[in-house]
């Protein structure tokens, strides 16, 4: 299984997707309902949230009008950065860089171009994502990375975000839902 990041992909950040991709270990998700362990090999930990999409069967270059076919399941989750290291690759990619909501089958989503996801930490301000708004839909997304990639089921992408980085710290709770549904709750140790 690879999990696959997408950098900023929202008008907010930028005007244009940044398809730099991040490639994560399959122990760099962090599932919701397990405690988040705050490292100590850096001074400061921060998140963005991101629309993940799940892969559910094999491709390799995938023609964007077929691409809607390869996924089946969505959630929210979050990219985690550490600060300071000395390399940008594994600041982005550690063992739990990457926290991961429950999946939602893709059956269950009215419209593929326009979920909205929300996270939040202990209740206070909560940012909002819309696949509507992306900048690179999930069908180029998919079209791009397979030309790299060969897609397997289970593989993951994270969409990219569309906000700056929030900080994290011991005893918060990062929660995030999907059309309203909540799907990820994590806490900080």
């Amino acid at each position: 299984m690879k999990v696959l990041a997408l950098n900023s992909n929202y008008p907010s950040l930028s005007t244009v997707c940044d398809k730099k991709v991040f490639l994560m270990a399959d122990s760099s998700l962090a599932k919701s309902g397990k405690p988040w362990f705050l490292p100590e090999y850096a001074e400061s930990f921060a998140y963005r949230p991101h629309l993940v999409f799940r892969v559910g069967r094999l491709g390799k270059n995938i023609a964007r009008r077929f691409a809607h076919r390869y996924i089946d399941a969505v959630t929210i989750g979050a990219s985690v950065e550490a600060s300071p290291m000395p390399d940008s690759a594994i600041a982005n990619a550690f063992d739990g860089a990457a926290m991961i909501g429950d999946f939602i089958p893709i059956e269950e989503i009215p419209d593929i171009n326009n979920i909205t996801g929300m996270m939040g930490v202990d209740g206070g301000e909560t940012t909002s994502l819309c696949s509507a708004d992306m900048i690179c839909k999930i069908d180029e997304i998919i079209e791009y990375l397979s030309q790299y990639f060969t897609f397997k089921i289970g593989d993951i992408i994270y969409s990219g975000f569309g906000t700056e980085a929030v900080t994290l710290a011991i005893d918060q709770v990062l929660r995030g839902s999907i059309n309203g549904k909540e799907v990820l709750n994590i806490k900080v140790k």
